[in-house]
């Protein structure tokens, strides 16, 4: 256990690295680093997601208690949190709120992302609660959600192209430690590698909707076979 402690922390300082690496580029006007043809920062922060979806689940699992779950999420969260955005205060007053940055008044870029982090700690509370985390329960409620987001795989919103898919990546952490302890992980443990690769790169799944919308138009009714 000591073992895979130290790895999730070596992740976290790796994405926390690259996070700050490629949002310099952004806060100074520049494009980010691209990889895998997505922005560092984006790969890194979806990074987070799924640690985070891994790790939350399996303090779920150890202690659903209400009070307990969300003391721990408070504790685990909040101090940094707080010596984070004043050591970030405190540079941005001494360099006058980066005025002059392209991107103005902006000290901590990707700091947003902890509102939606906090969303996925109360979804999981609540998906655990009505018993979803426990057999193969998930498995059905991982594959409706990938089921609506492909019903909509040219959506534009920003929830969509922003929000959805650090969601799905949260739940992705979620899966792997669902299908861990269950007798699928045991049986396929392919299954959980092959969940992954796929929310990896939306380009795959680009490939597969157009694949199966080709072969199964009747799938989407009348608006392709009219």
């Amino acid at each position: 256990m000591q073992q895979t402690e130290n790895n999730f922390n070596f992740l976290r300082i790796l994405f926390a690295s690259l996070v700050v690496f490629s949002h310099a580029y952004a806060l100074l006007g520049f494009e980010e680093p691209v990889i895998f043809n997505r922005s560092l920062g984006n790969l890194s922060v979806h990074g987070f997601f799924c640690i985070s979806g891994y790790l939350i689940c399996k303090s779920y699992m150890r202690n659903p208690g209400l009070l307990s779950f969300f003391v721990n999420r408070f504790l685990r969260i909040v101090p940094g949190l707080f010596v984070a955005m004043l050591f970030t205060y405190t540079v941005a007053k001494l360099c006058g709120g980066f005025e002059n940055n392209p991107v103005r008044y902006i000290s901590n870029g990707p700091a947003w992302t902890l509102t939606w982090e906090a969303v996925c700690y109360f979804g999981l509370f609540v998906i655990g609660s009505v018993g979803l985390l426990q057999d193969r329960h998930f498995l059905g409620f991982y594959a409706a959600v990938w089921l609506a987001f492909l019903i909509n795989i040219n959506g534009v919103s920003d929830f969509y192209l922003v929000i959805a898919p650090m969601v799905l990546m949260f739940l992705a952490g979620v899966f792997v430690a669902v299908v861990e302890v269950d007798s699928v992980g045991n049986k396929f443990p392919w299954f959980a590698a092959s969940g992954l690769v796929l929310v990896f790169d939306v380009n795959i799944f680009n490939y597969l909707y157009g694949a199966i919308v080709s072969n199964v138009p009747f799938l989407w009714g009348p608006t392709v076979t009219s």
